[in-house]
C-alpha cells in the first residue's frame, strides 16, 4: 500500500466521514469487549498449567455412598489413601497430602504479632507437585523435622522487617479454657515468593504432616474421616486415569472397612480450578470458576464481536452501493474488477485496524471496572501469542467485511452504475437484510438473558429463607476457643445494643457438611445410620433466627450443656418415616457411644441451611454450649459503639486470632455472587449490543431514507401525513426486527433454562420476559429509524424534489 493508495482511503472515509465514525466506533467497542473477556478467560483457563508434570497429575475424589443418604463428592480424603493406594498402584509415582491447619493464626516473634491467614500441612513432596519458588532456605532440610514453617515472603517481611528469618522461631498462644495457655513453638525454615496468582493452592504458610498424630485414630476415623487433599502424580505411560481408578475399589477392599461406602475417583489437576463447582469441602481451591459461567462469558464476548463485525460489514456493504458511481468512472478510466476488490479490501482492512487500535485503548481505560464487576483482583495482559492472534482477528474481519462489498461492486457494468434505481433498492438487497436480522437475533437473546438472570438472581436474594437474618452479624473463634464459647457469649450479651447472642459450629444457610445420625427402627428396635447435616447449637440459636417450631421446644441449658437434646426439621421427619410422635425418641450422632444417647425435643419447620441450589434436606440440631461461630442480632441504632464494644471483649478473650466479622446479609450476597456477576455481564453486553446495532441501524436507515427524498417529497405534496411517512419508512427495519426475536426467542429460553437447570429453587420463564424483550427490540429499532424518518417527514418538499 502506498501514498497515493492512503490519500484515496483517507479521502473517501472523509467523504462518508458519518458512516466511518459509526464503523469504527461500533466494531472497536465490540473488540475491545471480545478481548477483555478474551483476557480474562485465558487467566481462568490458565491456572496450574505451569506447574510441573500438571497433565500427569490430578487430585483424589471422595463420593459418599453411605445408606438412607444421596451420593456427595468432596475434594477430600482420608490421610490414608495417600501412601496406601501408592503402595497398591504401580501406576501411581508419588502423591502429596495437603491439610488446612488453622485460618487467621495469630503469631508472636518477640513483642510483634501478626496474623497468618492460612497455615497448611504438607508432605515432602509439595515441591514436586507445585512450582512454587523459594527464596529462602535449603529445600532438603525443610521437612526433616515437625515443628519447621514455611513462610509467604508478605509474612516473612511483616513478622521480621526484611531481616533473614530463617532458623528464627515464632510463637501461637491460645486459650482452651481460663488459665489454660497452650503454646506452640514454629521455627523458621524457609520463605517463599509471592505465590502465583494463577495456582488454586493458595496459602501463607506450610508445615509438616506428621504421621503419628495419626497412629491411635481408631479405623473408622482413619479411612472414613475425609480431612486431606490427595495429589497423584501418575506414571509416564498411563494416558487413561480410568484404568487407575478401576484399582481403587478392590485395593480398599483389602483394608478399608465398610470400602463398598466410599468411591474413589481421580480429577485432572487443570480441572480443578473450573470444573469443581458440584464438589463439597472444596475449601483450597482459590477463586474457584464455574466452567459454565465462563463458557456463558465467552458466548457473550462472542456475540458482541459478531454484532460489531456484522454491523461492519453492513455499512461497509450499503457504503460500496452508495459509491456505484465512482466505480463506474474508475472502470471508464481502465480500472480492472481486480483493481476495485483489491481497493474495497484495502479500505476495509485500514478501518479494521483503526478499529483495532482503538479497541486496544478501550482495553486499558476499561480492565479495571471490567475486573471490578467479576470480582476479581488480577493482572490480566496481552501477550505475544495472544497479540498475534488479535492481529490475525483484525485481518479476518477486515476481510470478510470488506469482501461482499469488493464483489458487488466490481461485478456491476459501467452502463448500469449510473442509474439510481440499483442504489435505491439496496436495502432490499438479502445480503443486507440477512445481517441485520442476525445482529437483533443476537441482541435479543441478550436482552432475554439479561431479564431472566436478574428475576432468577433477584428470586434467590429475596427468598424467604425460614430464619430471618437481618441485623445478624457472625465471628469465627476458632477451634482453641471452642471450650469457653460460653462465657464469651454471656460477656457479649451484657452489651448495651446487642438484642441476642446465639453460638454453633456452622453458618446457617450454607451447611453442606454431611455426618450420621443414629436412630432406632420403629419396628426393629435396631439403630439405623442416617447420614445428614448435623449443626451443634445453643439454645438461643432458634429465638435468634426465629425459627418456627411446629412441635416441641427449643433446647434447654442443661441439654445444652450434656449434649442430649436435639431438634430435627421436618424433612428429618419425612426422611426417617416415623408414624409416632418424634418427640421423645431417640437419637445419637454417629461415633459417640449408644449410652450417651438423647431425646428429641422439638421439630422446626424446614430451612434452607444449605443454598438455593439444593433442595431442602434432613438437619438434626445437637444442643450444645461449645461452638466455634458465633452469631450477634443487634439494634439498628448505635452500631459503630457496640462492635468498638465488640471488639473490646474480643482482646479479652480471645487472644490468638483477630476479630473478622461479617454481617450475614453480606454473606448471603457472597454466597450469589457469580450469578450476580453473570447478571451484570449479560445487562452489560444487552446494553453494548443495543448501541452498537442501534448506531448501524441508525446509519442504514439515514442511508435509505436519503435514497428515498424524492419519493416522500412528492407524497407530501399529495397529502401524506408526517405519521404515515414515519410508518411507511420503519416498516421494513420493524419486519426485520420481529423476524430476528421471533428467532432468538427459542433460542433464548433454550439456553436460560439449562442455565436455570442449575438451582433446585428457580423461577419459571414467564411469557411477558418475551414480550418486554419485543417491547425493547422494537422500541429501539422505531426510535432509531423513527428519528431518520421525522427528520425526512419535516424537511421541506420542495427542496427534495428541486434537488432530486
Amino acid at each position: 500500500m502506498n501514498l497515493t493508495d492512503l490519500k484515496l482511503i483517507w479521502r473517501n472515509l472523509r467523504k462518508h466521514s458519518s458512516f466511518a465514525l459509526i464503523n469504527t466506533f461500533g466494531l472497536s467497542v465490540s473488540i475491545a469487549v471480545g478481548l477483555l473477556i478474551t483476557l480474562y478467560l485465558q487467566f481462568e483457563f490458565g491456572f496450574d498449567r505451569s506447574q510441573p508434570k500438571s497433565d500427569s497429575t490430578y487430585r483424589l475424589l471422595t463420593t459418599f455412598k453411605y445408606p438412607n443418604s444421596p451420593e456427595t463428592t468432596t475434594s477430600l480424603s482420608s490421610v490414608m489413601m495417600g501412601p496406601y493406594l501408592k503402595r497398591q498402584c504401580v501406576e501411581i509415582d508419588d502423591f502429596l497430602r495437603v491439610l488446612n491447619v488453622d485460618n487467621n493464626v495469630l503469631c508472636r516473634v518477640n513483642e510483634k504479632e501478626f496474623s497468618i491467614g492460612k497455615i497448611l500441612q504438607v508432605d515432602s513432596t509439595f515441591f514436586d507437585f507445585f512450582d512454587h519458588h523459594l527464596i529462602a532456605g535449603n529445600p532438603g532440610l525443610l521437612f526433616n523435622r515437625p515443628g519447621n514453617i514455611i513462610l509467604t515472603k508478605p509474612v516473612s517481611d511483616a513478622l521480621f522487617n526484611s531481616v533473614d528469618p530463617i532458623d528464627k522461631t515464632i510463637n501461637h498462644t491460645y486459650t482452651l479454657s481460663s488459665g489454660m495457655d497452650t503454646t506452640i513453638y514454629y521455627q523458621v525454615a524457609g520463605v517463599m515468593d509471592v505465590l502465583p496468582v494463577n495456582s488454586h493452592l493458595q496459602y501463607d504458610a506450610l508445615t509438616v504432616i506428621d504421621d503419628r498424630e495419626f497412629a491411635d485414630w481408631e479405623d473408622g476415623q482413619k479411612w472414613h474421616g475425609v480431612m486431606a487433599n490427595t495429589y497423584f502424580h501418575l506414571s509416564h505411560g498411563v494416558t487413561d486415569p480410568g484404568q487407575v481408578e478401576s484399582r481403587f475399589a478392590p485395593a480398599l477392599e483389602k483394608e478399608m472397612p465398610n470400602s463398598d461406602m466410599i468411591g474413589l475417583s481421580l480429577q485432572a489437576f487443570r480441572d480443578i480450578h473450573t470444573g469443581s463447582s458440584n464438589i463439597a469441602y472444596d475449601f483450597n481451591n482459590y477463586l474457584k470458576s464455574n466452567k459454565k459461567y465462563l463458557m456463558v462469558l465467552a458466548l457473550v464476548g462472542l456475540f458482541i464481536l459478531i454484532i460489531g463485525a456484522v454491523n461492519f460489514a453492513n455499512l461497509s456493504t450499503v457504503l460500496s452501493l452508495k459509491r456505484s458511481q465512482e466505480v463506474g468512472v474508475r472502470k471508464t478510466l481502465g480500472a480492472t474488477k481486480a483493481n476495485v476488490v483489491w481497493q474495497f479490501l484495502r479500505e476495509s482492512l485500514f478501518m479494521t485496524f483503526i478499529a483495532g487500535g482503538l479497541a486496544l485503548i478501550w482495553v486499558e481505560v476499561f480492565k479495571g471496572p471490567f475486573l471490578d464487576m467479576l470480582g476479581r483482583d488480577i493482572k490480566i495482559d496481552l501477550d505475544l501469542p495472544l497479540f498475534s492472534t488479535f492481529l490475525l482477528l483484525l485481518v479476518f474481519i477486515g476481510l470478510l467485511a470488506g469482501i461482499y462489498p469488493a464483489l458487488q461492486a466490481s461485478r456491476s457494468s459501467t452502463s448500469e452504475v449510473f442509474q439510481n434505481s440499483k442504489v435505491s433498492a439496496s436495502f432490499k438487497k438479502p445480503f443486507v437484510q440477512y445481517l441485520v436480522i442476525l445482529q437483533f437475533v443476537l441482541s435479543g437473546v441478550l436482552i432475554i438473558g439479561s431479564i431472566i438472570s436478574y428475576q432468577q438472581v433477584s428470586f434467590l436474594k429475596n427468598k424467604n429463607l425460614g430464619f430471618q437474618y437481618d441485623q445478624v452479624m457472625e465471628m469465627e473463634i476458632g477451634a482453641e476457643n471452642w471450650m469457653h464459647s460460653a462465657s464469651f457469649k454471656r460477656e457479649l450479651e451484657k452489651i448495651p445494643g446487642v438484642k441476642a447472642v446465639s453460638g454453633s459450629d456452622y453458618s446457617l444457610g450454607t451447611i453442606d457438611s454431611q455426618n450420621g445420625v443414629m436412630v432406632r427402627n420403629e419396628e426393629t428396635g435396631k439403630w439405623e445410620n442416617y447420614p445428614m447435616s448435623i449443626l451443634r447449637a445453643d439454645p438461643d440459636f432458634f429465638d435468634l433466627f426465629e425459627m418456627e417450631f411446629v412441635r416441641g421446644r427449643a433446647p434447654t441449658p442443661q441439654g445444652a450443656k450434656d449434649e442430649v437434646e436435639y431438634v430435627v426439621n421436618e424433612s428429618f421427619i419425612k426422611k426417617i418415616g416415623w408414624k409416632q410422635d418424634p418427640l421423645g425418641q431417640e437419637i445419637i450422632r454417629a461415633g459417640l457411644p449408644f449410652e450417651n444417647s438423647g431425646k428429641i425435643v422439638g421439630v422446626i419447620k424446614d430451612v434452607h441451611h444449605n443454598t438455593l441450589r439444593h433442595a431442602i434436606e434432613p438437619i438434626c440440631f445437637q444442643a450444645s454450649d461449645i461452638s466455634s461461630v458465633i452469631a450477634v442480632k443487634l439494634a439498628t441504632a448505635n452500631i459503630e459503639t457496640v462492635l468498638a464494644n465488640i471488639q473490646n471483649i474480643w482482646n479479652t478473650q480471645i487472644k490468638d486470632r483477630p476479630l473478622e466479622y461479617r454481617f450475614m446479609d453480606d454473606h448471603f450476597d457472597q454466597v450469589y455472587a457469580s450469578e450476580s456477576r453473570l447478571g451484570q455481564a449479560l445487562f452489560l453486553a444487552t446494553v453494548l449490543s443495543i448501541i452498537i446495532a442501534s448506531l448501524g441501524l441508525l446509519a442504514l436507515s439515514a442511508f435509505v431514507i436519503s435514497q428515498r427524498t424524492r419519493e416522500i417529497g412528492i407524497r407530501k405534496v399529495l397529502g401524506a401525513s408526517i405519521t404515515s411517512v414515519i410508518g411507511l419508512l420503519s416498516k421494513d427495519f420493524l419486519r426485520l426486527v420481529f423476524i430476528a426475536l421471533l428467532i432468538a426467542s427459542p433460542v433464548a429460553w433454550f439456553l436460560m433454562e439449562k442455565w436455570l437447570q442449575d438451582f433446585a429453587y428457580r423461577i419459571e420463564i414467564s411469557w411477558m420476559v418475551f414480550m418486554l424483550a419485543g417491547i425493547l427490540g422494537f422500541l429501539t429499532a422505531f426510535l432509531t429509524v423513527g428519528i431518520q424518518g421525522l427528520r425526512a417527514a419535516l424537511s421541506n418538499p420542495v427542496e427534495s424534489l428541486r434537488n432530486n
